[in-house]
């Protein structure tokens, strides 16, 4: 390309800027190109080349655009790579520390709790729950009309 350029500065030959814009173009250098294709079209609009640079220049546009797209695309990748890794991270750190905090709480409650069976005021209740109980059924019963026909005595049938 060096050699290209002298060329071009002894003797500004157009041809020789689309040129330098193929070999930039197959060098991989998409906005190099770009610009000669552009700068040889303004120099040598009626050159034979035309067609062939302007198809050239459309496809490093292209070429541009979509390298663009892409770079912006992996960035925008490992930005939401990293933001999951965050949001992953807080998750396990929030997890942990409810697994303390239960931990902690659960060796409070062993520490300080007897069963519920074993504290004298349950057995307290338990029996006046009960006595409460025998006493409703007993007046229940006792409040009952008796009915002769639910007497199971003997009885005489005649026919």
């Amino acid at each position: 390309m060096r050699d290209y350029f002298a060329a071009y500065e002894r003797k500004p030959v157009p041809a020789l800027l689309f040129n330098i814009a193929q070999a930039q173009r197959k060098a991989g250098q998409w906005q190099q190109a770009l610009t000669m294709y552009e700068r040889f079209l303004r120099e040598d609009p009626k050159s034979t080349l035309a067609p062939e640079a302007e198809a050239n220049a459309t496809a490093m546009r292209a070429r541009i655009e979509a390298d663009k797209a892409s770079a912006e695309r992996d960035v925008a990748e490992r930005l939401a790579k990293q933001r999951a890794a965050e949001a992953e991270a807080l998750a396990q750190a929030r997890e942990d520390e409810r697994k303390k905090s239960e931990a902690a709480l659960l060796l409070v409650t062993q520490k300080n709790e007897k069963p519920i069976y074993k504290k004298p005021w349950f057995w307290g209740v338990l029996g006046g729950v009960v006595v409460a109980g025998v006493v409703v059924t007993a007046v229940v019963i006792a409040t009952q009309p008796k009915d002769p026909a639910s007497d199971l005595g003997l009885r005489v049938v005649e026919f």
